[in-house]
């Protein structure tokens, strides 16, 4: 989900080539070529309200299948969704822009009040190594007060309303999550078990790695935003075209796994989990 909104993000803030109309008003408007920060701040506000005109609300996929290899770290196994239904994105919030033009430097923060996801699923999963997730039913994902900064340094071409990123700090925040799940292991207790652990560990997981999280992430949005923002392909063409092998830091990913592994370990609960071993047989 994390980068289900990311996808958003850039969509939003580096469509900037394709509404070249939308932005030259912004360019007139302020009267001087010398208003940088007006044009920047302008250009990316205007942009991301315009797109966030024209998410889907509700955002529905009928259908999606995964399979994950035996040696993977988060999950092995496979698992399917049926009639997902998200809503929320259409409430993504401009809480500030920054431009300071001495340090030729760029600070975005977006907001998400809430994400609400509806689904149904299928599971033969064993997640983190630990905790067996097989079965069938509804799912609920609530996740609260979701934040967006992306930090970065920048070049402008002022007359082509050329915009360039390097350098990038994008880092993502959780406030709250709840997951209100049914059917795993077709145990009603023990679905609970599980929505509780991870209610108390995906938050504090995000917050606690936001800065190995942003180094996965960064050169991803980054590389995504310029080739966007260079204006030769749209916003499509650009996420279908990019080798994103090359750009995945697998290291990275590797600790984040681990990580979450660790996290899950250190819940209180999972010794409740571990005693209800013969609900599995």
């Amino acid at each position: 989900m994390r980068f289900a909104l990311l996808g958003l993000f850039l969509l939003g803030i580096t469509n900037v080539a394709l509404c070249d109309q939308q932005a030259r008003p912004v360019l007139e408007k302020s009267g001087s070529l010398g208003g940088v920060p007006e044009i920047i701040n302008g250009i990316i506000e205007k942009l991301i309200s315009t797109v966030v005109g024209h998410v889907p609300d509700p955002l529905s996929i009928p259908e999606l299948n995964i399979s994950l290899p035996a040696d993977s770290v988060i999950a092995a196994g496979n698992a399917s969704i049926t009639d997902f239904i998200e809503t929320g994105l259409k409430g993504l919030q401009i809480v500030d822009v920054k431009t300071s033009v001495t340090h030729s430097k760029l600070n975005v923060v977006l907001n998400l009040p809430s994400i609400n996801i509806n689904t149904n699923y299928y599971l033969d999963l064993l997640f983190g190594t630990i905790v067996p997730l097989y079965g069938s039913g509804p799912a609920n994902i609530r996740i609260k007060d979701v934040g967006f900064n992306l930090t970065s340094k920048y070049t402008l071409n002022v007359l082509k309303l050329l915009l360039q990123l390097k350098n990038t700090s994008f880092v993502t925040t959780v406030g709250d999550a709840t997951f209100d799940i049914h059917g795993i292991i077709n145990n009603e207790a023990f679905s609970i078990m599980v929505c509780q652990i991870f209610d108390d560990t995906f938050s504090v997981f995000i917050d606690t790695h936001t800065e190995l999280i942003s180094k996965v992430a960064s050169p991803i949005v980054q590389t995504v935003a310029n080739k966007i923002l260079a204006g030769k392909k749209g916003a499509t063409e650009v996420f279908d075209e990019i080798d994103y092998e090359k750009l995945i830091d697998r290291e990275g990913i590797m600790k984040l796994g681990l990580s979450f592994t660790e996290t899950l370990m250190r819940h209180p609960k999972l010794a409740e989990l571990k005693s209800m071993k013969h609900l599995l047989k």
